[in-house]
């Protein structure tokens, strides 16, 4: 049930998805995060999608994040 859009530059920042769920009238949209590496993914990954979060585009969408990885450390 999601729109997806692939990788693209919000804010000067590449968001490697944006995902947008439509239920009735509420409108939710992610900025996801994909890491794929077989190395667990340190606190730097969840730091950096915050940063994305406040940007005016994010705010404006009210823009939650989302990390899809293999492994956190």
């Amino acid at each position: 049930g999601y729109r997806v859009e692939a990788e693209q530059t919000v804010d000067g920042n590449r968001v490697d998805l944006i995902a947008t769920l439509n239920k009735g009238l509420d409108e939710t949209t992610y900025f996801v995060e994909c890491k794929d590496h077989r190395a667990a993914n340190g606190k730097d990954v969840v730091e950096k999608l915050a940063v994305w979060l406040e940007t005016p585009k994010a705010r404006a969408v009210n823009a939650r994040g989302m990390v899809v990885a293999q492994r956190f450390s």
